[in-house]
């Protein structure tokens, strides 16, 4: 699995791309530690500006009990936390590598009148390096046991002439595999089904499997399997 993408260049340069998964946008109030969905991060806001839209922010790894010191998130400014011998580093240039980036998206005053933030979160940024030349270039950012979801990834470009071009973070969605939903019948009933040489379970079955072509038997003699989408 991989993203695709093209880049037109006039000189052979090296490329570092970096793929995250986008989490959802949450809201955080002060004092109230909140898990990133979907990940063992929990972020603590200490305290929210409204005017200079900006939060002061803890973030702490419950399965491996590492923490962080106070961290300033500022409007739109990308913060990368990644840990470096056990203490949780982090900074607004980007490392190489980020377990985790946080973005704060907004602050305003809720209905109850208490002051709120929002926070973009991204987990496992990594990066690869590329050998571009001359002309228009493929390129194949490799996605492999990344599960579905959104994911954001960005180019920077590092010419042979030492300048360096930072191109526009881009979203891509990655889908699983396809999958089939299969209904087996059989004559007589409760009858065991393989598939792929794997026992499934006995029929009726319902269930699915990737999509394709897969060899379907029984171990019982004069069964007939009918398999049905």
């Amino acid at each position: 699995m991989g993203v695709k993408s093209i880049v037109d260049v006039n000189n052979a340069e090296f490329v570092l791309t970096n793929l995250g998964k986008d989490r959802p946008i949450q809201w955080y109030s002060v004092g109230q530690p909140q898990a990133i969905e979907g990940t063992d991060w929990i972020v603590t806001v200490l305290d929210i500006n409204i005017i200079d839209q900006r939060a002061i922010i803890t973030v702490k790894n419950a399965a491996t009990g590492v923490e962080s010191d106070p961290i300033t998130l500022e409007k739109s400014v990308p913060v990368y936390l990644y840990p470096v011998n056990g203490p949780l580093q982090y900074g607004t240039a980007y490392p190489g590598r980020a377990d985790l980036v946080l973005t704060l998206v907004d602050t305003f005053i809720g209905i109850n009148n208490n002051p709120y933030a929002t926070i973009q979160a991204v987990t496992d940024r990594e990066t690869e390096t590329y050998w571009m030349w001359r002309g228009k270039n493929n390129f194949k950012i490799n996605a492999t046991g990344l599960e579905p979801g959104n994911y954001t990834y960005q180019v920077l470009l590092n010419l042979t002439n030492g300048n360096e071009i930072r191109l526009p973070e881009r979203r891509v969605t990655l889908l699983g595999e396809p999958v089939a939903t299969l209904k087996i019948l059989s004559r007589p009933s409760n009858a065991s089904v393989y598939i792929d040489g794997n026992y499934r379970g006995m029929t009726p079955l319902t269930l699915e499997i990737p999509s394709g072509n897969h060899p379907l038997h029984s171990r019982e003699r004069d069964t007939k399997l009918t398999p049905q989408q």
